[in-house]
């Protein structure tokens, strides 16, 4: 079991949140990797668009499955125990992808990299929680989500630099990725563990105050699913799914449609989630200024208007330019949705609320790209930016109607 470290006047940038950060970043190093290399395996292993849409799929399914288990084993085995767990199979399946001989292994070794996010959101984003009172908690969130926006970055662009410009083959970017994946679980295992549980005796007077502070900003939920912790789960399964359209089939649209070379769409693919580096503390920041729910809705509908702006782009450079501040825009309101989860859930259920926050992500996920790769063979991949517009905004409809905070 493990004890409460909540202190009263934490620093922000203390060893948990910054460990915190870091392993973000390199959970989310492969996230981009394979939808950027689909060009590279529909020509390798002779594949079509739907099964493109498969192996984008496949993990998705996977994290479904694994979602709410994941929640219960944070709330029972505490963060640091899952954590470890997650980077000992995404370090091996790394490994394993950079032998991959055929269709099915590749698929079911990216799935094993993949999933690997799912029961490290409920155990990181409920650590750093708890970590932290509410007045500090969303600039906290921020920082931490400024590590997963970087590594989503890094893995395209090291694609870029060391295949598309060094001449590597894709295989040894996994298998050079897959040591700092392992490595970083000496860092997780020095953390200090927090305990889940209000009534732990052994609880200091500033934890006790941390709490006060905590509560009288707001009155503590009594069950974990509210209504609006419902309805919030809604929006996010709508922008899931307009995002799941659309973002897998990024790289193939700069390659087919704009002309690009497959090291060129990765560079830029890659290169967007860089705006989260800023955009996740600054949103933290203004988040905390405006009220979560007012940034979030503004945050989303700016990122979908320069999304469909940049469709309409007559050139790549608008494009790139629009591109850039959609993802920006998009970045800048994911500290918000937490901040709204970790309100609307019970402290000692914070695994499990987390765990609830990612599943329709991994739900929707599991079938988006499909609907995507169906509706970029019947109508081309340029019609998949306004569907995903359109599916989004029917979410921002949802979060202004459902959710009070």
């Amino acid at each position: 079991m493990e004890s409460k470290t909540v202190k009263e006047g934490v620093s922000i940038l203390n060893y948990g949140l910054l460990v915190m950060a870091l392993t973000h970043t390199l959970i989310h190093v492969f996230t981009r990797v394979h939808p950027a290399l689909f060009p590279v395996f529909r020509a390798e292993f002779d594949l079509t668009l739907q099964q493109l849409g498969l192996i984008a799929a496949m993990p998705r399914i996977c994290s479904t499955i694994l979602s709410l288990p994941s929640g219960f084993l944070t709330d029972k085995l505490g963060s640091r125990t899952v954590l470890i767990i997650c980077f000992l199979i995404s370090g091996i399946g790394a490994i394993a992808v950079s032998q991959s001989i055929n269709p099915f292994m590749l698929t079911v070794s990216i799935s094993a990299v993949i999933i690997t996010s799912t029961p490290y959101h409920p155990a990181s984003f409920s650590y750093v929680t708890k970590l932290f009172s509410e007045k500090d908690r969303s600039k906290a969130l921020g920082v931490q989500s400024a590590g997963g926006t970087l590594g989503i970055a890094l893995g395209p662009l090291s694609l870029t630099l060391l295949v598309g410009t060094l001449g590597w083959r894709w295989r040894s970017l996994y298998l050079l990725w897959a040591f700092p994946v392992l490595a970083i679980i000496i860092a997780i295992w020095k953390l200090k563990p927090i305990y889940n549980f209000e009534s732990d005796k052994e609880e200091t007077g500033r934890e006790k105050r941390a709490e006060e502070v905590e509560s009288s900003q707001r009155s503590a939920p009594k069950s974990l699913l509210s209504v609006g912790l419902i309805m919030l789960l809604v929006f996010v399964a709508l922008r899931m799914l307009g995002n799941g359209i659309l973002n897998s089939f990024i790289p193939t649209y700069l390659c087919d449609v704009k002309g690009l070379t497959v090291s060129q769409a990765s560079l830029i693919y890659g290169s967007v989630s860089l705006m989260g580096v800023v955009a996740a503390p600054l949103g933290g920041y203004l988040a905390d200024r405006f009220g979560n729910k007012r940034w979030l809705m503004f945050a989303v509908a700016a990122s979908s208007v320069c999304l469909l702006i940049a469709s309409l782009a007559p050139n790549l450079l608008l494009f790139i330019g629009f591109y850039f501040l959609s993802g920006f825009f998009g970045s800048s309101g994911m500290v918000a949705t937490s901040s709204i989860v970790a309100k609307l859930t019970p402290r000692g259920q914070r695994g499990m609320g987390f765990a609830l926050r990612f599943l329709p992500g991994s739900l929707v996920g599991s079938f988006a790209p499909i609907v995507g790769a169906t509706l970029a063979g019947l109508l081309g991949l340029s019609f998949l930016f306004p569907i995903s517009v359109a599916v989004t905004f029917v979410g921002l409809a949802v979060l202004k109607l459902g959710v009070h905070v």
